[in-house]
């Protein structure tokens, strides 16, 4: 979807300045913890994390890879982190705006992405922070060292949502996440990737993760051409 608002930056105060926002296709991305049982977990005494590993995983019945089952030495339980990460893959090459060639060939003008967003927490999780990071094609997690630590949002309560009204996103001119993103306008054969990522704490007597998150994000990209 091409938006396209043109027209000359008075504020610039220089003739034949324009202003262009390009917004770009709604991306829908929808994150499920795949539970249907949000059994608590048990006051369960542990010397070891091997311990309330077997716990979880075969007296509750819950093999997931996001949850990480551990004993808490300091109380001599079983408790567990979750992780919770949402990837929206931006790709350029497939948006009208840039298949066009008017983005493409104006890569240099960038010089702010807005991430319009909404993001509704369908869990049973109280999600007190997600980091959000920026990165090349293929970005897995937060270690990869070519993610770019951009911001965060939160809290998110249990079915609440949270939108741009509350904290809004921008990636301003001149930092090395809107590097990123004008290598990504650039080449747009390489897709963009955004990943909103957090670790939420369980412990004794919480339920099991169950639900999902569904995060709608629209970025409109500010160009300014002399």
């Amino acid at each position: 979807m091409l938006a396209l608002l043109s027209g000359a930056t008075a504020s610039c105060g220089t003739l034949g300045t324009t202003e262009m926002n390009i917004g770009l296709a709604e991306q829908n991305v929808t994150f499920d913890l795949m539970n249907s049982f949000p059994f608590p977990i048990p006051a369960y005494s542990c010397t070891t994390d091997s311990q309330c590993v077997y716990l979880v995983r075969s007296q509750l019945g819950l093999i997931d890879p996001r949850v990480t089952p551990k004993c808490d030495m300091t109380i001599k339980q079983c408790v567990a982190d979750v992780y919770v990460g949402v990837l929206v893959i931006i790709d350029f090459s497939m948006d009208t705006a840039f298949t066009t060639g008017i983005a493409q060939s104006s890569a240099d003008a960038v010089r702010e992405m807005t991430i319009n967003y909404s993001l509704t927490n369908n869990t049973n999780l109280q999600i007190d922070k997600l980091d959000i990071f920026v990165g090349p094609d293929r970005l897995v997690n937060a270690a990869d060292p070519r993610a770019i630590y951009l911001d965060w949002i939160g809290p998110i309560g249990r079915g609440e949502t949270f939108t741009q009204d509350q904290k809004p996103l921008v990636i301003p001119d001149e930092t090395p996440a809107h590097a990123v993103v004008v290598e990504a306008i650039r080449n747009p054969t390489v897709p963009l990737n955004f990943l909103v990522q957090s670790s939420v704490h369980l412990k004794p007597g919480d339920s099991l993760p169950t639900g999902n998150l569904v995060l709608k994000l629209k970025p409109v990209v500010r160009l300014l051409k002399r």
